[in-house]
This record gives structure tokens, C-alpha cells and sequence, in this order.
């Protein structure tokens, strides 16, 4: 049986005293640049909710932080009143989708889960962006997206990313909405999350958009950082050092930088089919018409 989120938490801090922190109520699964930054906000601006300070653990999808185990994990989560919960978009990348699912699974087998799909040709340039953003992407959105294996077209292939998680036990937990929806004037899809998740009805918060303004500089510094594996996870320390990286690492990005312009590029042909029917096979699961015109 599935309890309520809002009733399983209460009945954890009525069990008395056990291992410390506690497990997620819910986990925002994805999918990566689709509103998941704003909703992880917004879900934390709810009085129903005790959040903790950092979105992405990927504890589920990283075979390093999974090593640290299950007692580690649970310290994320700070007690408090409400339900509590996180956001990793990396659960729903297909090549740790199932590895993730299991894991969650055999951890948190009553937590709520939610997955926002964005259009895929719109999420793609979103994701190429950021990584232009952060120096990983070097070349041209067209040939980007030609790349075999490229993570732009794979990560829009919604119905491979989800299908562990739609083929198992935790279908029955998962609610799957349109970005375009959550993001959009009409804030009845905000209230479908809401309700997912056992929580009050409540005003949607302004929404807080996750494109960051800069782009890296291609110095000695950065070409260094590249082959360094501590400097690759500086983005994972404290608070401090990321404001130093980011004064190392970055300068403000010009909306005419060639890379930033290459997003005008038509997507091709076999590409735009390849989402359609991934697209077409996740409303299919859902019991939809479409996701997409």
C-alpha cells in the first residue's frame, strides 16, 4: 500500500527515533532543462514542505554518492514539518533510468514521483545551451545534434527515458506533465502536482527560470580544468568555492556568440521522427492523444 506522502511522514516521526534524516516523500525525476529548478522552488516555497537547500543529489543515478549509502542520503533531508523531497533529472537519463528506477524502488518504495516533459526540439536547444554555458559543447547546433549518441536527442526521447520507471512497480506513483503546461497562465497543472503529492492547494510562485547569463572562457585555466577531475566537480562544493570557479571560469555571454545563434538550426528530419514517436509511444502509455502537435 502507498501512503499519502503527508500521512507517511507523520507516521516516520511518530515511529520514534531510528536512523538519522529521513527518506523523500517525493522525487522529481525530469527531465533535464524542463522547469524541474523552477518546480524544486516552488514545491519549497509550500507551507506543506521541508525542503533541503541543494536540488540534484543523484543519489539513485551516481554510482559514487549510491556507495556512500542509504544513511548518507537520508541526511539530506532536514526534519521539519510537511513532506519533504528532491529533484535529479539525471534519474530519467537513459542510460541510468533503469539502474535508478531499481534503486529508488528498493529505498523509497513510497515516494511520489514527477516527470516534466518539454517539448523535445525546445529542450534540446535548452540542454545544448547549457552546455555551451558550462565550455562541455564546442561545436555548432547542427552538428551537435548530428553527433551520434548526442544527449540533446537521446534525453528527448521521452518514452526510453521513462519506460523503467512506467514498466514497473513505480508506475502507479508517477505523474508525468507537459513543461508547457506547468510553465503556462493556467495553473491547473500546478494543482494536479499538488495533489500528487498530498499537498494543500496553493498559488503557483512566480516562476524562476534556470538559464544561467554566461558563458565559460576557453583559457589555459579552463582547458586545465577540463583534465582535472576535482576542478570537473567544483559545482559540487561549498558555496564559496563556486563563487571563486565562477570568477575563474566565466564571462557574461553575447547573445550574438555564434554557438548561442546556431540553435537556429533546423533540427533533421529523422531526428524530428525519432522524437514523434517516442512522443507518440509515452502518450500511448498515458492514455493520450498527443503530448505535441
Amino acid at each position: 500500500m502507498v501512503l499519502d506522502p503527508a500521512a507517511r511522514a507523520g507516521a516516520d516521526r511518530a515511529a520514534g527515533p531510528g536512523p538519522p534524516g529521513r527518506l523523500p516523500d517525493f522525487v522529481v525525476i525530469g527531465a533535464m532543462k524542463a522547469a524541474t529548478t523552477s518546480l524544486f522552488t516552488w514545491l519549497a516555497q509550500h507551507p506543506g514542505t521541508t525542503l533541503p537547500p541543494g536540488k540534484e543529489p543523484t543519489f539513485f543515478s551516481d554510482d559514487r554518492r549510491w556507495a556512500r549509502g542509504v544513511d548518507w542520503y537520508r541526511c539530506l533531508f532536514p526534519e521539519g514539518p510537511g513532506i519533504t523531497g528532491e529533484a535529479s533529472p539525471a534519474y530519467t537519463w537513459p542510460d541510468r533510468s533503469a539502474v535508478a528506477a531499481a534503486r529508488l524502488e528498493a529505498t523509497a518504495p513510497d515516494a511520489r514521483l514527477v516527470f516534466v516533459a518539454r517539448e523535445p526540439g525546445a529542450r534540446a536547444r535548452s540542454h545544448y545551451l547549457h552546455r555551451v554555458r558550462r565550455g562541455v559543447e564546442r561545436q555548432p547546433f547542427a552538428a551537435a545534434i548530428a553527433r551520434s549518441g548526442n544527449p540533446y536527442v537521446t534525453t528527448s526521447c521521452y518514452w526510453t527515458c521513462l519506460q523503467p520507471w512506467l514498466t514497473g512497480p513505480t508506475a502507479d506513483r508517477l505523474l508525468v506533465v507537459r513543461f508547457e503546461d506547468l510553465t503556462g497562465p493556467d495553473e491547473t497543472t500546478w494543482r494536479e502536482v499538488l495533489g500528487h503529492l498530498g499537498l494543500a492547494d496553493a498559488p503557483r510562485p512566480a516562476l524562476v527560470a534556470n538559464e544561467s547569463r554566461r558563458l565559460p572562457r576557453d583559457t589555459v585555466l579552463m582547458r586545465a580544468a577540463r583534465n582535472q577531475a576535482w576542478l570537473r566537480h567544483l559545482d559540487r562544493g561549498p558555496a564559496w568555492a563556486r563563487r571563486v570557479g565562477r570568477g575563474l571560469f566565466v564571462r557574461e555571454v553575447r547573445p550574438d556568440d555564434p554557438l548561442v545563434t546556431s540553435t537556429g538550426a533546423e533540427v533533421p528530419r529523422d531526428v524530428r521522427e525519432r522524437w514523434r514517436e517516442e512522443s507518440g509511444r509515452l502518450a500511448e502509455a498515458l492514455g493520450r492523444s498527443a503530448l505535441w502537435d
